[in-house]
């Protein structure tokens, strides 16, 4: 029993890490968004006195906290069209129908793809948001892949227990 609850220790130590992990992706999305809606104001308000060199933006990051404790996260770039209806939207929960732009295997999606989809004005924000998210995306996914090995540990460890 011992080695199970050095486990948990450990366990516990990690979703930690993984809550502060979370909470700077949280940080870092709620700052693209912030950026994101007051230039896409500017732009609106651009065009409706009619100068209509820029668009509004529709390439922004979402993520994404599946449910539980032990729950994976994931950083997805999405394409939200129609940015008309839906930037002076207060929750982001009512942000729907947007399109999630393929991620790598890693988790990653590629900065290319991003900026295919992208405006160009949009360019030096996603690169700058792009590098924050990369590193504790990784971060991220080692913390994840780390629990699931020590759950699966005490799982196994508790059968052999239960066995005895």
């Amino acid at each position: 029993m011992a080695d199970i609850v050095r486990l948990e220790e450990a366990r516990e130590q990690l979703l930690g890490f993984k809550r502060k992990a979370i909470d700077r992706l949280e940080y870092a999305t709620s700052r693209y968004w912030a950026m994101w809606k007051m230039k896409n104001r500017q732009v609106i308000k651009a065009n409706t006195q009619g100068d209509r060199r820029e668009k509004p933006g529709l390439v922004a990051p979402s993520l994404r906290v599946y449910s539980g404790e032990f729950g994976a996260v994931y950083m997805r770039w999405r394409i939200y069209p129609n940015n008309y209806a839906r930037i002076n939207l207060v929750k982001k929960e009512a942000r729907v129908f947007a399109k999630d732009i393929s991620r790598n295997k890693n988790g990653i999606t590629d900065l290319d793809k991003i900026l295919k989809a992208a405006r160009e004005w949009k360019e030096p924000i996603i690169r700058q948001t792009h590098g924050m998210f990369e590193p504790l995306i990784r971060e991220q996914a080692a913390i994840h892949e780390s629990i699931r090995k020590i759950n699966a540990a005490i799982r196994a460890i508790q059968r052999l227990t239960e066995e005895k």
